[in-house]
C-alpha cells in the first residue's frame, strides 16, 4: 500500500485504535441507533458510539478549547471488548481548564415523562454530590451547531489522517509560522502552493493547530465552511509553536 493510501484511509494507520466494530453492530441493545466510529485525540482512542445526539456532543467536547479531557460514566451496560459500544444511557464528564468539571445528558429531547424527570434529577444529584454541575444536550442542540459541527467533523478527519506517532509535520508547521510572520493572516489555498508541502500533511497540521488552540479562524466556524480559502491567524494567548511540536 503506498503513502498517499495510507494517509486517505485513517483506520489503517492506527491499528492500535482498533475496536471490535462486529460485535458492536451485532449487540441487541443497539437497536435501530446508527453507529458512528470517531478518533479522539483528548482521550487518545477510539469511540464506537450508537446514536447521533451523543456522537455530536462527543464531537463538540474534542473541539472545545475550554474542554481539557472528557470521559464516559457509568450507564446502563457497561463497556467491554464484546460489547464495546458507548450510548446516551451514560453521561459524558467534561473537565474544563478551570478545573470545573460537567455531567451532560445526551437526549432526543427533554424528557416530558415523570419517570424521564426523575431519572435526569437522579443525575443531577449525582453530579452536584461529585462537585460537577449537570447539563442536557439535546438533537435540536446539535441541529443549532449544525455548521460548527459540519467543520469539525471534517477538520478531525485531516488531524487524524496524518498521527503524529507516524508522520513528521515539521516542515508545514515551519511553513505555516513564516506565512504569519510575513502576512496576519493565510489560508490553506496559500500553505499548499509552498513547494515540498505535502497536502495531507498540511490539512493535518492546521486542524491540529486549530484543535490545540494555537490557530483560530478569522470568521467563526458557525457562519462559515472551512475549506482552502478560509483565512486563519494565530490566536490570542498563542505559543505560536516552533516548528518541532
Amino acid at each position: 500500500m503506498g503513502y498517499a493510501e495510507i494517509v486517505e484511509n485513517p483506520f489503517y494507520v492506527r491499528p492500535a485504535r482498533r475496536v471490535n466494530s462486529y460485535a458492536a453492530a451485532k449487540a441487541k441493545r443497539r437497536g435501530g441507533a446508527q453507529m458512528i466510529e470517531v478518533d479522539f485525540e483528548k482521550v487518545d482512542r477510539r469511540f464506537m458510539i450508537y446514536g447521533e445526539t451523543l456522537a455530536a456532543f462527543l464531537i463538540l467536547q474534542e473541539w472545545d478549547p475550554m474542554v481539557k479531557f472528557f470521559y464516559m460514566g457509568e450507564g446502563k451496560w457497561p463497556v467491554t471488548e464484546a460489547d464495546p459500544a458507548l450510548d446516551q444511557s451514560a453521561p459524558v464528564i467534561s473537565k474544563l481548564v478551570t478545573d470545573a468539571e460537567i455531567w451532560t445528558t445526551c437526549c432526543t429531547e427533554l424528557p416530558s415523562t415523570k419517570r424521564g424527570t426523575r431519572r435526569v434529577g437522579t443525575r443531577e444529584l449525582e453530579a452536584k454530590n461529585n462537585g460537577a454541575v449537570h447539563h442536557c444536550f439535546t438533537q435540536a442542540d446539535g441541529i443549532a451547531q449544525r455548521r460548527r459541527l459540519e467543520n469539525y467533523v471534517q477538520m478531525n478527519a485531516w488531524l487524524h489522517r496524518v498521527p503524529r506517532e507516524r508522520f513528521d509535520c515539521r516542515f508545514e508547521t515551519t511553513v505555516i509560522r513564516d506565512a504569519l510572520r510575513v502576512h496576519q493572516t493565510t489560508t490553506l489555498d496559500y500553505l499548499l502552493r509552498v513547494e515540498g508541502v505535502s497536502n495531507p500533511k498540511m490539512h493535518g497540521t492546521v486542524a491540529r493547530l486549530l484543535h490545540s488552540g494555537d490557530l483560530e479562524a478569522v470568521v467563526s466556524l458557525d457562519r462559515q465552511v472551512f475549506g482552502q480559502v478560509s483565512h486563519v491567524r494565530w490566536a490570542k494567548g498563542s505559543g505560536r509553536p516552533d516548528s518541532d511540536r
